[in-house]
């Protein structure tokens, strides 16, 4: 993606969510491997490789899941934080999105090349989806949480919420990029604004089949 296109669909985004008054809080777009370093702790089961201005994560370890995670001295209990996230090819493999990390444990949005989101907090499952708005092999998700309540967003589209009351997590927390064991994905921009993001199913859709873009189905 041109800067010209990325600008114009994070304009696009800013106009879905309503989010044009956020501020930042984070965000690394991954074309500076030196700031990316500093940026993130990488354990050393992690591989990482910059190339195309993106980067590319790789767990290399057959038995466990691995985390280069980014410590905030000021934890923001309200934020959207928005990954866009590609896989090498349509196999089984997982991304990890965390946050409200405490430590090693936190909530964690995994997104799967079967077109399927699924949310964990620590072992417990909070969140599982199917949605053809997912594809298999490159995404923009966005996850965003106010109180107790989170929202799901897919390439702008709203996926679905839900709701994690634990004490432990409403202040907010760190988050981190987690990779599944003998998987890698490539992320080309990470973004953490201070403000919530609200959405509602589709109630409608048309699609004229005159792009060619099969997203949807």
């Amino acid at each position: 993606m041109n800067q010209y296109r990325q600008t114009a669909f994070l304009f696009l985004l800013a106009c879905v969510f309503g989010t044009t008054g956020a501020a930042t809080i984070f965000e690394d777009n991954f074309k500076d491997s030196a700031a990316t370093k500093t940026n993130w702790i990488f354990p050393s089961a992690v591989k990482r490789q910059f190339t195309g201005g993106a980067l590319t994560v790789q767990n290399t370890d057959n038995t466990f899941t691995w985390s280069a995670t980014h410590n905030f001295s000021t934890k923001a209990p309200t934020f959207s934080l928005t990954a866009s996230i590609t896989f090498s090819s349509p196999v089984a493999e997982d991304a990890g999105l965390g946050f409200c990390m405490k430590g090693t444990k936190g909530i964690t949005l995994w997104l799967g090349t079967s077109q399927n989101i699924y949310v964990y907090k620590d072992t417990v499952l909070l969140f599982n989806t199917s949605n053809s708005f997912i594809n298999r092999t490159s995404n923009t998700v966005t996850v965003s949480k106010k109180d107790s309540v989170f929202n799901v967003f897919c390439n702008t589209v709203y996926i679905g919420s839900f709701i994690c009351s634990d004490a432990n997590y409403i202040p907010g927390g760190d988050i981190a990029l987690t990779v599944a064991t003998n998987s890698s994905f490539k992320i080309s921009s990470l973004t953490m604004t201070d403000q919530d993001t609200t959405g509602a199913p589709k109630t409608a859709y048309v699609d004229k089949f005159a792009s060619g873009n099969t997203q949807g189905w």
